[in-house]
């Protein structure tokens, strides 16, 4: 029996009654920003960003940290330097998984970078903050 394939769709994700309700009521736009955290050996945060910009990522936001890890925990997952650059950046919710997918092939998968990198999203934009955003 032949099976039936379809085409696949790229699926929204899916967002809980009470938060349709919450963005309803304040006037909320629907979640499609996220906010791209990638914390990065120091000196490498700059080339995160210009990555960043070529993926048409143009609001970067580099902050320097430290790592606070005990330090034999650190040795024992690799991470000996603790001098850490942090890039912030506001992306769409729909490119993220893209976005974090390219940023493994380039950075998380090589040691010298020692680099983690997540996303969180923004729920909490109005309509007149995307209008800006825009």
């Amino acid at each position: 029996m032949p099976i039936n394939k379809s085409k696949e769709t790229k699926k929204k994700p899916k967002l809980s009654l009470s938060l349709k309700r919450q963005i309803k009521k304040q006037n909320l736009h629907p979640p499609v920003l996220e906010l791209l955290v990638v914390v990065i050996n120091r000196g490498y945060g700059e080339e995160v960003g210009d990555f960043l910009e070529k993926l048409d990522v143009n609001l970067n936001i580099i902050s320097f940290g430290s790592g606070t890890a005990p330090s034999n925990l650190a040795n024992l997952f690799g991470l000996y330097n603790k001098e850490k650059e942090m890039v912030f950046a506001a992306i769409d919710l729909a490119e993220s998984e893209s976005i974090l997918d390219k940023l493994e092939g380039k950075f998380l998968s090589e040691a010298k970078y020692a680099a983690i990198a997540f996303t969180i999203p923004l729920k909490s934009v109005t309509n007149q903050t995307m209008s800006v955003l825009a």
